[in-house]
């Protein structure tokens, strides 16, 4: 058999084909919405990259982890290859590891296919995310750590033991929970020193080379903040948040609502500091609500440890599960959708159960091996229970599952030779782990969070224009929650781009149905102030709609300028408002140029032509922006 698969297969040919699987996916979700306007972590995260790369990595300690980011910012392809290159890269490391586990080539194939076309891996590589990325950090240093065992030089001992801690330090500062892997890493050191496996030299230089990036990260925060930090200040209240009496122990569930954010605000950041000053009335320094909200998470284990238990104890199974929790996007509403990921059957459960299975069977030759690996992976899991057992966190625990799992062919070969003891034992723990895995307590497969899914689908869908697609999947959420109003909000002002681009003609019965809609919406803003005057004009409520773009304008001031906008082109400016009082910069921001076209309508072609160039708008776009006032704003019905 490994004879037919080493001609047949070999591990190049195989690294070929999971880059044209995962090339095939990119392709695919690069013209979805949300491959094309990415949403919540990694929307920050471009946001995020856009200040770096202009030099700007603010003046306040960081908080969240800042490295990523940084790559990106300045990574000539773009985060989606940066995803693809970490993909394959982890596909190959992990097959390199599994055949120095096994020994064997087909046990490298194994795990290679188990790890390269596994969808969850990919279903987050093409994302703007970190968690890819920190994979690699990962498993370089696994990579190396595991060369560093098997050589018999000492000095090259050292360097490899000194590339496994610079790479786990990258891990950590890319994501923090990552450190404690390293403290892993650097226990089973310590003990490889007291068998006298290594010397005290091997230790010295992992715990130096993993020192300097660390220490690195922390001087370069005290010169942007004046302290020193090395780790991002989120973890305090995400302990909390996972661990309170209204943790579900699977993903943040925000409770505080921040419908209009600026950009670059992080609403778990916003919303612990909301929380933070209502306890105590207020602001305090970063250490002060850190140390507050640590103490209340203690408080709270204290008094409730049963309460607590039955948590850490759901954490555990969902940790184990086969069902993908939701971490920015649940993977199974997002299998569906992809042609690449929908009839693949690679998933957590499968790889957990070979790799229990491969464990028992080889556990009593094996062992030295077993339980280093068994150990990093404890480290990873104990980060699932300190906070949430969301997909994302979980995922570094693939690679390590899919190594144990590529000695499946080995094994099976040899199961005739194995006592029937030892056999009864194998397929009781392999049942135990299939069960942990396929089992459905608990509601642990709830598609509850398929209505963020799709608010999110529908979210990026009309920030790319998209509004059909938008339409689609917030009118998804209103048919199960009628109520939701970001749903409403979305699916108002997506159906009302259909008006303004004439893909919809601009009828009374339609401005009706739009009025219609808005009454069940109790949001406001800045936009919705401009739509709402529209549907009032349009319905002959003339006076209504110039009070509500004035309102508009009070309320949100030049957030409002499509307010501004409809008063001007209404023929009803606002007479405190001197448009000449707007800077050029200010002008130039998309966001104005309705604006800028509606007071351009009324100057001369010379004055008019001057003034446009001056803002930044082509007269394709002014053509085509007066054609939409025209369609919204008729002055005669």
């Amino acid at each position: 058999m490994q004879s037919l698969v080493s001609n047949k297969l070999s591990a190049p040919v195989l690294m070929g084909l999971v880059a044209l699987y995962a090339l095939g996916q990119l392709i695919w979700y690069a013209g979805t919405p949300m491959g094309i306007s990415p949403v919540l972590d990694g929307q920050e995260n471009l946001l995020l990259a856009q200040r770096i790369a202009q030099g700007d990595f603010g003046e306040e300690p960081f908080y969240r982890s800042i490295l990523y980011p940084a790559v990106i910012a300045y990574f000539p392809l773009g985060y989606s290859f940066l995803g693809l290159i970490s993909h394959l890269a982890n596909t190959w490391l992990t097959g390199r590891m599994a055949h120095l586990f096994w020994s064997n080539k087909l046990a490298q194939l194994t795990t290679m296919v188990l790890v390269g076309f596994n969808p969850v891996l990919l279903h987050f590589a093409f994302d703007p995310l970190d968690t890819t990325l920190a994979l690699s950090f990962f498993l370089c240093s696994l990579y190396a750590g595991l060369l560093a065992s098997r050589c018999n030089k000492q000095a090259t001992q050292r360097l490899l033991l000194a590339a496994c801690g610079i790479s786990i330090a990258l891990a950590t500062l890319t994501r923090p929970h990552y450190l404690l892997t390293a403290a892993a890493i650097g226990i089973l050191l310590l003990y490889g020193i007291f068998r006298q496996r290594l010397k005290p030299t091997s230790l010295a230089s992992f715990t130096i080379a993993l020192l300097i990036p660390l220490l690195a990260m922390g001087f370069f925060q005290k010169s942007l903040s004046g302290e020193f930090r090395i780790l991002p200040w989120q973890g305090a209240y995400n302990l909390w948040t996972s661990n309170s009496p209204d943790a579900n122990g699977l993903y943040y569930r925000q409770t505080l609502s921040f419908h209009s954010l600026e950009e670059h605000q992080n609403p778990n950041k916003l919303e612990g500091m909301a929380l933070y000053r209502a306890a105590t009335g207020e602001t305090g320094t970063i250490d002060e609500r850190k140390a507050y909200w640590r103490q209340r998470t203690i408080e709270h284990i204290l008094a409730n440890p049963w309460d607590w238990t039955k948590l850490i104890a759901f954490k555990l199974y969902a940790s184990l599960n086969n069902f993908e929790q939701y971490n920015n996007k649940t993977f199974s509403f997002h299998k569906a959708l992809s042609p690449y990921f929908n009839y693949n059957p690679i998933c957590w459960g499968l790889i957990w159960s070979l790799a229990v299975f491969s464990a028992v069977s080889t556990w009593r030759s094996k062992k030295c091996d077993i339980l280093p690996l068994g150990i990093i992976g404890l480290s990873l899991v104990a980060g699932l229970l300190m906070f949430m057992a969301s997909g994302r966190f979980r995922l570094p625990l693939v690679p390590l599952a899919a190594i144990l799992a590529g000695g499946v062919p080995i094994v099976w070969k040899s199961l005739k030779q194995t006592s029937s003891r030892h056999r009864i034992a194998i397929a009781i723990f392999t049942f135990l782990a299939a069960s942990l895995s396929f089992s459905r307590f608990a509601d642990i497969a709830s598609t509850d969070s398929y209505l963020q899914d799709a608010l999110l689908m529908a979210d990026s869908a009309a920030r790319i224009g998209a509004d059909q697609e938008a339409i689609k999947w917030s009118g998804y959420v209103i048919e199960k929650s009628p109520q939701q109003q970001q749903a409403l909000r979305l699916n108002l002002i997506s159906h009302y781009n259909q008006i303004a681009s004439g893909e919809h003609a601009a009828t009374e019965q339609i401005w009706q149905e739009l009025a219609n809609r808005d009454t069940h919406l109790q949001l406001d803003d800045e936009l919705l102030a401009y739509i709402r005057g529209v549907i009032a004009w349009n319905l002959g409520q003339n006076k209504r709609a110039t009070q509500l773009w004035q309102s508009g304008y009070d309320n949100y001031g030049l957030n409002a300028s499509a307010c501004l906008a409809a008063l001007e082109y209404a023929g009803t400016p606002v007479r405190e408002f001197n448009y000449k009082e707007i800077s050029l910069d200010q002008w130039r921001s998309p966001n104005n140029w309705l604006y800028a076209v509606a007071v351009a309508q009324s100057m001369s072609l010379e004055e008019r032509a001057a003034f446009l160039q001056s803002v930044g708008v082509s007269p394709e776009s002014f053509k085509n922006i007066s054609e939409s006032l025209g369609r919204v704003i008729p002055r005669e019905r």
